[in-house]
Formats: C-alpha cells, structure tokens, sequence
C-alpha cells in the first residue's frame, strides 16, 4: 500500500499545472474516502483471522486491496505530475515521495520491533540485521529470498513495492508523454512474463513455490502491471478531461439537467462497483475463473489472480469512474470524514499488524466474542493512526522536504507545530476516547464470558447434587439459592446462600421485627462479603442473632441496601417492608424456622 491517493482530494491534486483543467475538488476526494475503505478491507480480514485464531478465508480481499492502491497511486502520480515532472525536477520529486512514506514507516518498523523483542518473537542474530536495514531502506520486497518481505511489520512490504514504482515513474512518464501504450506494453511484458516464467519454474520444480509465490506477490517487476494499469487510466482521464473542458460539455445546465446527470453517474457507480464484485467472485475459490486455472495446473497464475491481479482492470474502471463521478456514492465518499479517514489510512494500514501483535497474547485468554476484537482491533488501530498521522507522518514531510532543501526555519515551524496540532485538530482527545472505550467494551465482555462459564458451572453442580435451587431474585443484586439455621447456646446461626449478580452495588441487611414488622434489631449491613465475590459466584452468608435480641414472636428478613441507591425490590414470597425485605425465618416461642416450604 503507498501513501500517494491520500492527497488525491487535496492541495497537492489541485496545484496541477494550469495548462491542464483539474476536476473538481470534491470528484476526486471520493478516491480518498474510498482508500480508506479498502484500508479497512484490509484490517477487518486480519482483525477476523485474529478473533477466529485461524484463516477465515478472506485474505483475497485483503490481498485485492493492496492491488487497488497500486492502481490508485499509478493514477494519482499521473493526474498530478502529468504536465508539472520534467527531467530537472525528478529530484525535486523523488524528495517528495521519500518524504511521504518514509518518515511513518521508520516509526512503525521501531514500533514492530519493540514488540516482537518484548513478545520474544525476534532473536537478534546476522540475519535479523539485515532484514531491519532492507526494512529501514524500503527495499524488503525487492529481494528474492523467502520470508524477507514480510520481516518485522509486515504490511511494510506494499511501500517497499510502492517505492519501485516511485523510482520508474519519472522514467515511465517523461517517456511515454507523447505516446505512453509503448511504455504500457513493456511494462506489461515485463510483469506478465516474469508471471509466466514463475509458473514454469513451478511446474518444473515444486519446492520453488513458496519464493515464486512471494515474488509474484511483492516484487515491484511483477506488481508494476498494476501500477502501469493506473498510470494508463489517468492518462485516459486526462485526455478525457481536456477534452471535455475544450468542448464545454463540462457545464451542468439546469435542474433537470443536473438530476440527470446524478441518475447517471450513480448508475456508472453501480456498474463499476457491480463489476469489481462479479469479477471479484469469479477469481475467488467458488469461481469460474479459480477452476479454469486450477485444472490447467497454471496454480502460481491463480494465486496471482486471486490476489488482486484478476482485478486490476475493474480496479481501474472503478478509479475513473469515481474520479469525474458526481452520483449518490462519490457524494458520500466526498464527506468530510471519509476523506479525513482516507487521509489517515495510511498510517491505519501500517499500525494495524503492530497492534494485532501486541494484543494477541491476551486475547488467548479472554475467549472474547469475535465482534469485540474486529471493533477493538480497529478502534484502537484507529486511534494509534490518528496521533501518528498528525505526529508524524504530516510534520515531517514538511521535516524533510525542509532539510533536502536547506530551508530550517520551515523544519523548525513544523515541528513546534506538533503538540498545538494534536490539542486543536482533537486528534488526542478522539484516540484517547477509542482506546478507552475499546478497552472498557472488551474488560465488560470478558466479564459477562466469565459470568456465562460461571453460570454453566453452577448448574451443571446443582444437577450433580441432585438439587434444584429457588432462586429467589433480589433484583440485580444476587439470587437466595438456599437458607438454613442452626441452634446455639448464644443464639442462632443462619446460614444463606446466595449467587451475586454482575451488578450487585448494595450491601445486604437483615431486620429482626415484632410481629407487627416492627425493627426490633438489625445487624451492621454486610458489605465486604458480596462486593469480593465475582459475578456468577456461589457465596455462603453466615451471621449469627444473639439470644436477647431474638423477640419471643416475630420475624427475620432480608434484603439489599445501600444509602445512595436505598433498597431493591424482591421476586419472592413472603415479603415484608413494602416489597423490599424477603421474610425467610418466623419466629415462635424464641425458636426460628423458614417461613416457606423450599425444595
């Protein structure tokens, strides 16, 4: 994934040279609402295969992401330097796009590295050594030696591969300005060979596949198809552009004229998005095209396909469709948020894998839904990309370009910039919001999953015990299973038990009263003994009534209270004090026995 269709709405877009009518604004800022939900393809495949602990299968769609936004950057590098890149100012540009992906990336390799250290994933060694400096230089996926692409964190890959396409692009251009299908062409047989030589080494050998799948999914000579593809397309988008501008067809004209226009640019939406889904299931493994190419043996050119290269094309159809777009789904694509979000996918995509790996260990023992940890995942992904993308990534752009070219006021202005930034943008206030609530939502899950087991358990006791409990609700405080008293020489001894509730706030209190429900005596209220206890968890209450406060006839009940939320109404019978106190034991001649027959 590059960084280069975030700015695909934005200043960078709209400071094309004169000499060519740019689109409106808001066309192509649907490019960027829609990068940021192929960055969340992305992130929920990883985030499912996280919560479920296996593959869930939908890595096609993760991978195919990843294909969008090499087309995307293909068209977007065209839309913008098309008439601006000469010869003399490749440089000038090459700083630009260093400085757009690199600075982000350094960050979060450290960050991946802290925690593959901190996990114990990572034993330092020679080897480790050279992965982090191919990391740190960008250059991971062009190296053909298995498992070096995807070393530290792994979605970095796609800005290795980005970076390829950063470096040919002047060449690509300047020199297919005139005529660019010569340039096209190459570039086709160049990746599309390479394809098919790959799957002749495979047939030919087996033990190949692995690397040969690595290479034709990463390595830039082979991705560059999809790269040209966009290249291509925002050429088309040019031509059409000029075009239309020349012809003065670009005029809305009246109302009616308008509401036309949305029927049919919402229509082309559809078609486009109908197309990138038929095609999409066609490659996928319940697909024609899937069985076609596995009967053949042509299983390298499958994985290819399903990977996004059967969709590079409809990709393309449906970059250029949003971008001169004015339907129902570039409308809302165009929304504030979305291209916000789109701004911040960059740093989405990168984080993602660094969190995944952080949480993992806990998330073995919490045994959380799985739609907790999709939410969790990107929420706390989010938050992270939010403080990155206004700490980092924006900063120091302007940082480098500043340092390329000598100018440190501008360095220095970037960076006091920073903390004033993160307060006034509400980045800081937004991420801590996600993080907390995240964290909150799955602490309340894993306690409602441990309430569930402990209800199980108990149960499944209750039925090995031969008992059947009643269950007496005290609203959500606790349930009285059972009950019992016992003479003493200096009283009685009662004994409760009782299963607490997961909202249990009040202590429990018991009366002593005449006949007449009077309060004769009352015991401190207990507090400690329920407020220890775990939801779902069995606690047995003992407390004893000396003899001179037990009334020669009369009652004993209980219930819950608390002196801000007062007492709790009972489910039960019989009752005392307006439905608030259960009457348990009756008193006669000094002599406490249950006041209902109890299974």
């Amino acid at each position: 994934m590059s960084d280069s269709g975030q700015h695909s709405g934005g200043a960078e877009t709209r400071q094309r040279n004169a000499g060519v009518t740019p689109a409106p604004a808001a066309q192509l800022d649907a490019l960027t609402g829609l990068r940021f939900f192929a960055a969340l393809a992305v992130i929920m495949v990883h985030a499912v295969n996280l919560a479920i602990r296996r593959d869930a299968g939908y890595e096609q769609w993760a991978a195919s992401a990843v294909s969008f936004f090499f087309v995307l950057s293909g068209f977007i590098l065209t839309y913008v330097y098309s008439e601006r890149l000469t010869w003399a100012k490749v440089p000038e540009y090459l700083v630009a796009r260093w400085a757009r992906i690199w600075p982000l990336h350094v960050v979060c390799l450290c960050c991946a590295a802290a925690v593959y250290m901190y996990r114990g994933y990572l034993p330092w060694n020679l080897e480790t050594g050279w992965r982090f400096a191919t990391n740190l230089l960008l250059v991971q996926s062009w190296i053909p030696i298995t498992g070096w692409p995807f070393s530290f964190n792994g979605p970095a890959w796609s800005i290795s591969t980005e970076l390829g396409f950063y470096l040919a692009f002047p060449v690509l251009l300047l020199a297919g300005r005139r005529q660019f299908w010569p340039v096209f062409a190459v570039v086709t047989v160049v990746s599309l060979g390479g394809l098919a030589w790959l799957q002749a080494r495979c047939n030919a050998d087996n033990n190949f596949w692995t690397l040969a799948s690595e290479i034709g999914y990463c390595n830039p000579l082979i991705r560059g198809f999809d790269f040209v593809v966009g290249m291509a397309t925002g050429k088309w988008f040019l031509w059409q552009q000029q075009a239309t501008a020349s012809s003065g067809l670009n005029s809305v004209g009246n109302s009616a004229g308008s509401v036309w226009r949305w029927g049919r640019d919402t229509l082309a939406e559809l078609l486009a998005l109908g197309g990138v889904v038929a095609l999409g299931w066609a490659a996928s493994r319940s697909g024609g095209l899937h069985a076609w190419l596995v009967d053949r043996n042509w299983l390298l050119v499958d994985y290819w396909s399903l990977c996004g290269g059967a969709l590079v094309l409809p990709f393309a159809g449906l970059i250029w469709v949003f971008a001169w777009s004015r339907g129902a789904f570039a409308q809302l694509l165009s929304q504030p948020l979305l291209i916000w979000l789109g701004e911040v996918s960059f740093a989405l995509y990168l984080v993602q894998n660094i969190v995944i790996r952080l949480i993992d260990p806990q998330l073995e023992q919490l045994a959380l839904p799985a739609s907790v940890v999709v939410g969790g995942v990107i929420a706390i992904s989010l938050a992270l990309a939010m403080l990155l993308h206004v700490v980092v990534e924006l900063p120091f752009r302007t940082v480098l370009r500043g340092c390329a070219s000598g100018n440190w006021t501008q360095v220095g202005s970037a960076l006091q910039a920073i903390p004033g930034n993160l307060v006034s943008s509400g980045v800081l206030l937004t991420a801590i919001a996600l993080v907390g609530g995240s964290l909150g939502m799955a602490q309340a899950e894993a306690a409602r999953e441990k309430y569930r087991t402990r209800l199980l358990r108990n149960q499944l006791v209750e039925q090995l015990e031969g008992k059947s409990y009643e269950r007496i609700e005290f609203d959500r405080e606790a349930l009285l299973l059972t009950w019992s008293s016992e003479e003493r020489a200096d009283g009685v001894e009662f004994t409760l038990l009782w299963e607490v509730q997961p909202s249990l706030a009040r202590g429990r209190f018991v009366h002593v009263t005449d006949p007449d429900g009077k309060i004769v005596f009352q015991p401190p209220i207990e507090v400690d003994l329920f407020q220890g206890a775990e939801p779902g968890e069995w606690v047995t209450d003992r407390f004893v009534i000396a003899r001179d406060k037990l009334p020669t006839e009369g009652k004993i009940g209980v219930g819950f209270y608390d002196k801000y939320l007062g007492t709790t109404p009972v489910r039960g019978e019989p009752l005392g004090m307006n439905g608030r106190r259960l009457e348990i034991y009756r008193l006669s001649a000094g002599q406490a026995e249950s006041s209902r027959v109890r299974r």
